[in-house]
């Protein structure tokens, strides 16, 4: 069994829906780590939601925090090239994925977003890949349980 190279952290807990409003998203610390992949997952969205993008900060608390060129949704263009859409219809049940180079970024990172006048479900998740240590237990990869499942 290929063991995970990864972290996983929780970039925004599932919770109840939010309207009208910001989802309450924790910080992610980047050090050590060459690449992020965001997960951000919608479940049922009530309104066209108003926000979603990621923003990085040299500092901990995110002072001076500025959007991660190219993820910001509704304006950046996505990987194939087409527009990114930040609807309902595009949303809900989906998930939208951000791709990172931490090679040029800042050493935290969050997720942004924020519901329209309809109730919205979303939680996210982050994996912090190619670090400079492996993870080896469960806390150093980011999860309260990993179970390993080998082939017989």
């Amino acid at each position: 069994m290929i063991p995970s190279d990864y972290k996983v952290v929780l970039a925004v807990a599932p919770g109840a829906a939010v309207t009208g409003g910001a989802f309450a998203a924790a910080v992610v610390d980047c050090a050590g780590f060459r690449y992020a992949e965001y997960l951000v997952h919608f479940g049922a969205v009530g309104a066209n939601p108003t926000a979603l993008r990621l923003e990085e900060s040299d500092a901990a608390d995110m002072t001076g925090a500025t959007p991660v060129p190219g993820s910001v949704v509704g304006t950046d263009p996505t990987d194939d090239g087409g527009p990114s859409v930040l609807t309902a219809a595009a949303l809900a049940n989906k998930t939208t994925k951000f791709e990172v180079d931490l090679r040029f970024r800042k050493r935290y990172q969050r997720v942004v977003a924020a519901a329209g006048a309809g109730a919205t479900y979303l939680a996210a998740a982050c994996h912090l890949k190619r670090g400079e240590q492996v993870p080896v237990t469960t806390a150093q990869k980011g999860c309260s349980q990993v179970l390993m499942c080998p082939r017989k």
